[in-house]
């Protein structure tokens, strides 16, 4: 919450600065009404989606009342939507991502296994500094982990560079007192952000589709882009009161 609102306000400030200019919106409100009457009005899917997130959103806040385990309150709703015929066989296995969630699984699946196997305690003996650096400084470990991430994603996908820092970092905060799922909020972050083209698919696929119009300056985007990693790191800054304040750090 606090890292998306600093986020927001940055990257508005920003292309304030980097793309003000002088031309004004031409779309009227005739256009837009027509845009309208070609979407039509929400279909029974639709509604059954945001159902299916309202009902879920209810179970999370609702929690510490029923007792019921998040997972279960998602399985729920899940077969009440293929129960009632929103989601079709063929939708459920070709519109889900189950690359991402098989990628998911295998990670915390793999945590696991260090845990039980006693790796962690390895990898914290061996990673012993990183950790007093976590622990005690917290505000220097922030950017020891953002440049190992960019430094990371300079040689191997994001995907890959999450997996890797996971892997070795989840345990070591484990036995450091602190929660696994800052460090992994920090990861991914950080992970996402970009300096070259090659490292980025759907902005290298944007490219391409655009190219022949030329309807952006590269080299713009490419310098608001690298601005936006001190956005990154300063929005991770103004979120540790925060993370302090509700007991995760």
């Amino acid at each position: 919450m606090v890292a998306g609102l600093v986020l927001m306000v940055f990257y508005f400030l920003l292309t304030q600065i980097m793309f003000q200019n002088s031309d004004k919106p031409r779309l009227s409100k005739d256009i837009i009404k027509a845009q309208y009457d070609v979407l039509g009005p929400l279909c029974a899917q639709e509604w059954a989606a945001i159902g299916g997130i309202a009902l879920f959103a209810l179970g999370i806040a609702t929690s510490s009342i029923h007792k019921i385990q998040l997972p279960w309150i998602g399985f729920a709703v899940l077969y009440i939507i293929l129960v009632l015929g929103f989601l079709s066989k063929e939708d459920f296995k070709t519109h889900v991502d189950w690359t991402f969630l098989i990628y998911l699984g295998a990670l915390i699946g793999l945590i696991k296994t260090m845990s039980y196997l006693g790796l962690d305690i390895s990898l914290g003996q061996k990673f012993l500094w990183l950790g007093t650096y976590m622990k005690n400084n917290f505000y220097l470990f922030v950017p020891m982990l953002s440049l190992s991430t960019m430094l990371l994603r300079l040689f191997i996908p994001n995907t890959a560079t999450v997996a890797i820092l996971a892997s070795v970092l989840f345990p070591i905060s484990l036995l450091n007192g602190i929660n696994p799922w800052v460090i992994g909020f920090i990861i991914l972050i950080m992970s996402d952000s970009w300096i070259m083209p090659y490292q980025c698919s759907y902005y290298l696929l944007f490219d391409e589709l655009t190219s022949p119009k030329k309807l952006f300056s590269k080299p713009m985007i490419l310098k608001f882009n690298f601005i936006s990693i001190v956005f990154r790191i300063a929005a991770v800054y103004a979120s540790i009161p925060f993370w302090k304040s509700v007991g995760i750090l």
